[in-house]
């Protein structure tokens, strides 16, 4: 063998070894997902909405059905009830323990409001089973909380303030049948992720403003301000996951008005007042658009 091929052949063979080949695979892997969301991203932002929605609506169809497939195998059987809301009714998904499994006490109810940008998605949220992109929060808990994931009406058919009103009436309606579901109405917390964390600030300042009853917050890299106006945009708006020409896209569908922005139910941080709110924990991600006025929230 030549000397060339002998080291041709050593240096294939470190670099299999080192593992070199599968992080490079890897990073490629990561940059073409990359890419391929910021083209979703694109053809999102630059279409009608009334051209995606149908396609939108079959994915989510699609992901419901595995969504109750993974609720059910956790142990959780799924009620969905009709609650009043201003100007007609929404459904609200309440996954319990299954029947056979009573716990000893009264259970914590969770009312959880997915995220999307006031826009996409359904309560069916993906974001609650633990996988890929899942936090596994019904995995978490495995039938020891009862959850109620909430379908609030969506932008741009249904702009602000209905989404939030949606998902005050539901909360309240909760805690008030928390029994019905096995729960314990002193022991309701509100949670969401992203445009369900603007959620969650707005339903935790309403039990304190409307007198409902509610144990504590958790708000999960939430959208607080309309418009694009922190640093964390700056640093992170030209990544592909949440770039910020999309919360921009999301806002201007939502809540195309912009003196509404002085409103607490859109701007959550006008509406801390004095305080006097329930316990809350306000989750960030480094790299989020959103980080800076969930910090600011938070202060």
């Amino acid at each position: 063998m030549s000397l060339l091929l002998k080291v041709g052949a050593g240096a294939g063979f470190a670099y299999l070894v080192s593992g070199w080949d599968t992080a490079l695979h890897t990073a490629n892997n990561a940059i073409n997902v990359g890419m391929r969301i910021a083209r979703i991203w694109q053809m999102l932002i630059t279409s009608n909405i009334q051209t995606w929605r149908p396609i939108m609506d079959r994915f989510d169809r699609i992901q419901d059905s595995v969504f109750l497939r993974g609720c059910k195998s956790l142990g959780y059987e799924t009620e969905t009830v009709k609650v009043a809301v201003p100007d007609g009714e929404i459904e609200v998904y309440v996954h319990k323990p299954k029947a056979g499994r009573e716990p000893s006490a009264k259970l914590p109810l969770i009312v959880w409001f997915h995220g999307g940008g006031m826009v996409l998605n359904s309560a069916h949220d993906i974001f609650l089973l633990k996988g890929a992109v899942g936090m596994g929060i019904l995995n978490f808990f495995n039938g020891e909380a009862v959850i109620a994931s909430v379908q609030y009406r969506r932008a741009p058919e249904h702009e602000f303030p209905v989404g939030v009103e949606d998902s005050i009436a539901a909360t309240k309606w909760l805690s008030d049948n928390a029994s019905r579901f096995g729960a314990e109405s002193s022991r309701v917390c509100v949670a969401g992720y992203s445009a369900g964390g603007y959620l969650a600030a707005v339903v935790h300042q309403a039990a304190r403003d409307r007198d409902f009853p509610l144990c504590s917050a958790v708000m999960i890299c939430p959208m607080t301000r309309r418009g694009a106006t922190t640093r964390s945009y700056i640093e992170n708006g030209h990544r592909s996951d949440l770039p910020t020409t999309a919360m921009l896209w999301f806002w201007s569908h939502y809540c195309p008005d912009p003196s509404s922005a002085s409103d607490p139910r859109c701007t959550p941080i006008h509406g801390i007042g004095s305080g006097q709110l329930a316990p809350c924990i306000v989750v960030t991600a480094k790299y989020d658009v959103l980080r800076d006025e969930g910090v600011e929230y938070f202060q």
